[in-house]
């Protein structure tokens, strides 16, 4: 999924994984990476120190702490809010794939009703993210 530049399926896929093997290093590592490749700092934090705890003498301890540092950095300038497409995860991978079409289509409307629907799914709204994405459908398609 990360090669198919699909990190919200690759984020998901992952955190099915992390339920089952919460204890694993590998996993919380990774996580930790989708999650700042999603801007999503808040819990990539948290699984990079999770991974921390986890394998103690790491040998890339020293660059994960440095990311850390650089994660928490960026949060003091810039706070985040925690986003959870959990609840509606198969709306947010709809609308990632959807988003590309839409800035292709250089159509301005377009464009923001996607983001809407990326928004609204990445905080959980999923009672407000399925019904937005069944018009964009009825519309564009």
């Amino acid at each position: 999924m990360v090669q198919q530049q699909n990190i919200g399926e690759a984020l998901r896929i992952l955190k099915q994984a992390d339920q089952a093997a919460p204890g694993s290093a590998n996993l919380n590592f990774n996580l930790s990476l989708l999650y700042e490749a999603e801007d999503q700092l808040i819990p990539a934090v948290d699984h990079a120190r999770n991974y921390l705890r986890l394998a103690p003498g790491a040998i890339d301890r020293q660059d994960v702490e440095n990311r850390i540092r650089e994660m928490e950095d960026e949060l003091r300038r810039n706070p985040r809010t925690v986003m959870d497409a959990g609840g509606c995860g198969d709306v947010h991978t709809w609308a990632q794939r959807e988003r590309a079409i839409a800035v292709r289509s250089k159509d301005r409307e377009r464009v923001q009703a996607i983001l809407g629907i990326l928004i609204s799914s990445q905080r959980g709204e999923c009672d407000k993210a399925r019904p937005l994405a069944d018009a964009y459908k009825s519309r564009y398609r």
